[in-house]
Parts: C-alpha cells; structure tokens; sequence
C-alpha cells in the first residue's frame, strides 16, 4: 500500500501537469493564477461557441462534449493526487506520532526513510520516461493547435469569410482536443499498469 501510494503520487504529478489545449496553466499553489486561467478559459470557451454557432452549428455539441470531458479528466486526476497525498501525509504523522509516543526508535524511522526513498528510486526511470513520451505528445499537439489557431484568425480576418473553411477549422479544433484527452487517458493508465505491477 505504501509504494502504491507513492507510486501514485509521482505518477499524478506526471498526469496533471501536462498543457491544456484551450486554457493556460493553473496552479493549486498560485490561487490568483488560477482564477485568472480559468476566467481565461472561460472566455475562449465563450468565443468559440459563438464561432460554432455562427460557422459550425453541427460541431457545438462535439465541441462542447470535449471540453466538458477533458476538464472532468483532470478534475479527476487532480483529485486522486490531492486525496493521496493527504494519505501520504497522514502516514507520516502516524510514523512521527509512533515515534513520539516511544513506539519507533530513531533506527526504525531510519529504516522507513530509507524504504521510502526505494520505493521512489524502484519507479521513478519508469515515470520519468513516461513524463517525456506525454510532454512530446502534448507539445505535439499544442503545435498543430496553433497552426490551427493562426489559419483561423486569418480567415476570420479576411475580407470574405469562408464559412465552409472556417466550420473545418473548428472541427479541426475539436479533433485535436480529443486527441489530447486520448492522450491524456494513455498514459494515465500507463500509470496504473505501474500501480498493478507494484502491487503484485
């Protein structure tokens, strides 16, 4: 149970802090930044609903589908880190007060120090690998976003606007953010395959 939950740990740290594809980075350190970002999120989500519904009328529910989910994916894995890491710190509270309380000498916290910092060493060329295999999809896809992004401003821009073009260029928008959920979800339960294997 104590490798899983380091394990865990690790692991989510890895999932929650991958690039969004329609709002900047949060932090759950930086609350100011945060309700800016998604204030920020908000409003591009505002922008291109009217876009959708202007140009894409058939494409808003997909749009609005994606978005809704890729949220729900890292509302969740945010939770799971938060709800472990609360664990993580009740277990160490336990050790402290067991150590206070006479019941763990020095050299037996020592030892679970030691087998703790195991247990991060066991894993952690695993997460790390998996960490650059997600940063190089995401920034990936972030790059064909843009792309994307510019093409549409320019044909907004344009003198005569293209409906049929820019309708494609917000399916385009959607695809992408659904590639990111899938990509978002591949290494979350690669993730977990780390989970099961310590666990056996």
């Amino acid at each position: 149970m104590k490798k899983i939950m380091v394990l865990l740990m690790v692991g989510l740290m890895v999932i929650t802090g991958s690039m969004t594809v329609f709002a900047e980075e949060t932090t759950d350190k930086i609350n100011e930044r945060a309700v800016k970002a998604e204030r920020t999120s908000g409003e591009r989500r505002e922008k291109l609903e009217e876009l959708f519904l202007t140009y894409n009328l058939d494409g808003l529910d997909a749009f609005n589908t994606a978005v809704d989910e890729h949220k729900a994916f890292h509302d969740m894995a945010q939770s799971e880190k938060e709800a472990f890491r609360l664990e993580i710190q009740a277990e160490k509270e336990a050790i402290r007060e067991q150590f206070d309380n006479g019941e763990l000498t020095e050299e037996e916290v020592r030892v679970i120090v030691e087998e703790r910092k195991a247990e991060r060493e066991l894993i952690k060329e695993d997460v790390l690998e998996i960490k650059d295999l997600k940063k190089a999809d995401v920034e990936a896809i972030k790059a064909e976003v843009q792309l994307v992004r510019t093409s549409l401003r320019d044909a907004l821009q344009a003198e005569e606007i293209d409906a049929v073009y820019v309708g494609s260029l917000l399916d385009q928008l959607v695809e992408l953010l659904e590639e990111h959920i899938d990509v978002d979800y591949l290494y979350y339960d690669m993730i977990q395959d780390l989970r099961q294997i310590v666990e056996i």
